[in-house]
């Protein structure tokens, strides 16, 4: 299992202004950190989540300028997203530490996690948001190959109660045929462990088929050549992704957009 990445090898391979989160969190600057430890199939940022190799190196000097940026933006928390940033623990803290963050900060995590710093995280953190996307072992197994998760993803729940109970938000991603399997016992479970914490269940599944990334996709074609593979995917939460593209039409694009950041253009990656 990956974790506890050394600090040369954190990256963030995106960062944006959110606004589809909760009303007191938004609007939230979201920075996506590379690699995780789960191997979820329906995942909609396929390798781009799971590699470690994707991004900027997230020194303190990236985060003080992208900070600035979202406070200009009118943000109003920052939030650690994935990937998975509890991979990140270790470096996140002592990044934390380093240069404080002038706003509020969220912690978005799947929770599997074998190494917690929870009482040191607690202390930089201002909300946790734990995905708890299984109700069980099997279909974890299933779906991202962990036959421990949920024993190993309850026991972080807890840790966090214990210690920060108003901080905790559990979130449950509903999937169609996994209602007794998954949804009834994961509502039931924090019903009555986690009386205090904040809990939701989502309902904006899309079956990973219909993602790009996980159709058959041709090679892709260097942007230096006259001839080029374009795909647009406009994702759930409207953001436009655009793969293929030469380096003279992203930067026409990028000149049309309010900030660069509103756009997904990789140089010449394909999301598949």
């Amino acid at each position: 299992m990956t974790q506890n990445l050394p600090a040369h090898k954190t990256r963030c391979y995106r960062h944006r202004i959110e606004w589809g989160e909760e009303p007191h969190l938004i609007p939230c600057h979201l920075f996506y950190l590379s690699g995780c430890n789960l191997a979820c199939r329906s995942c909609i940022a396929g390798e781009m989540a799971r590699s470690t190799s994707h991004g900027e190196l997230l020194t303190p000097e990236f985060f003080r300028q992208q900070h600035r940026w979202g406070i200009e933006q009118g943000a109003r928390t920052i939030q650690w997203v994935g990937g998975e940033p509890g991979i990140h623990q270790d470096n996140l803290i002592q990044l934390m530490t380093e240069v404080p963050p002038q706003l509020p900060v969220v912690w978005k995590s799947n929770f599997y996690t074998h190494t917690p710093r929870w009482d040191d995280l607690n202390r930089l953190v201002t909300w946790f948001i734990a995905d708890l996307k299984f109700g069980n072992n099997d279909c974890a197994q299933e779906e991202c190959g962990r036959n421990d998760y949920w024993e190993v993803v309850t026991e972080s729940l807890l840790a966090v109660y214990k210690i920060a109970p108003e901080k905790l938000m559990v979130r449950h991603l509903r999937r169609p045929g996994h209602d007794e399997c998954c949804q009834d016992p994961v509502q039931r479970w924090c019903r009555a462990h986690l009386p205090k914490a904040h809990f939701s269940i989502g309902y904006g599944y899309t079956s990973p088929e219909v993602w790009p990334h996980n159709r058959p996709h041709p090679e892709p074609v260097s942007p230096n050549e006259e001839t080029a593979i374009t795909e647009i995917l406009i994702s759930r939460d409207g953001q436009l992704r655009i793969f293929g593209l030469s380096a003279e039409v992203r930067e026409i694009l990028n000149s049309f957009m309010p900030s660069p950041h509103d756009l997904y253009l990789p140089n010449h990656e394909s999301p598949s």
